[in-house]
């Protein structure tokens, strides 16, 4: 503070001294406040970092679990294939089978 602005405060006696002391007080205050509040904003900062990142890789698991997921389904589905084929065949067989033994009656 400039000098001439603390003997005004000590001109006006006991009551400029309460005046100086309180803006003073209020200085530290907003100092204090401003340095809470970087230390706040620093905070969720770094906790939204670690909920994206945490976002992220349960994407990436579920993306993996799907995939897992699509490629048993594709397997599946040619096991189905092959079943319904080998049952067609096995049911052409029995019935050439059946016809084969009906014509030698």
């Amino acid at each position: 503070m400039p000098e001439t602005f603390i003997n005004t405060l000590l001109d006006l006696g006991g009551i400029g001294i309460l005046a100086g002391f309180l803006m003073w007080i209020h200085v530290q205050n907003t100092r204090r406040l401003d340095a809470m509040q970087d230390k706040h904003d620093k905070l969720l900062g770094d906790w939204r970092d670690e909920r994206i990142d945490t976002v992220e890789k349960l994407i990436d698991q579920v993306t993996a679990v799907v995939g897992k997921f699509d490629s048993i389904e594709d397997k599946l589905s040619e096991v189905t294939v092959r079943i319904d084929t080998g049952l067609n065949e096995m049911r052409n067989h029995y019935q050439e089978q059946r016809i084969k033994e009906i014509k030698d009656l």
